[in-house]
C-alpha cells in the first residue's frame, strides 16, 4: 500500500506473555499504551522510520485490512514516540 501525503500506515504491536509450561498468550493492556508497528508512510512524513516501533495516538485512526491483516492509517502528527 502506497500511504500519500502525511500520512502512516501501522499495524499494533501485540504484547507476548508466556506462562511457566510455555503457553504464549496475546493480548493488549491498554491501547494508549501498546505501541504500533511502522509499515509505510507518505512522501511528506519526517523523523518516522518503516519497520520502526511507534507510540501514537490510536483514538485518532481509521482502521484498514492489507493483506487481510488489521492495519490503521493515521496523520504522522499523532505518532508521538519513535522507540529506539
Amino acid at each position: 500500500m502506497q500511504m500519500l501525503r502525511n500520512y502512516v500506515l501501522v499495524s499494533e504491536v501485540t504484547k507476548e506473555t508466556t506462562t511457566a509450561s510455555g503457553i504464549i498468550l496475546t493480548g493488549e493492556t491498554s491501547k494508549a499504551s501498546v505501541p504500533g508497528l511502522i509499515l509505510a508512510i507518505g512522501p511528506d512524513v519526517e523523523d518516522i522510520v518503516v519497520g520502526k516501533r511507534a507510540f501514537l495516538d490510536w483514538s485518532q485512526s481509521m482502521p484498514v485490512e492489507v493483506d487481510g491483516k488489521k492495519a490503521v492509517i493515521i496523520s504522522s502528527k499523532f505518532v508521538k514516540a519513535m522507540l529506539a
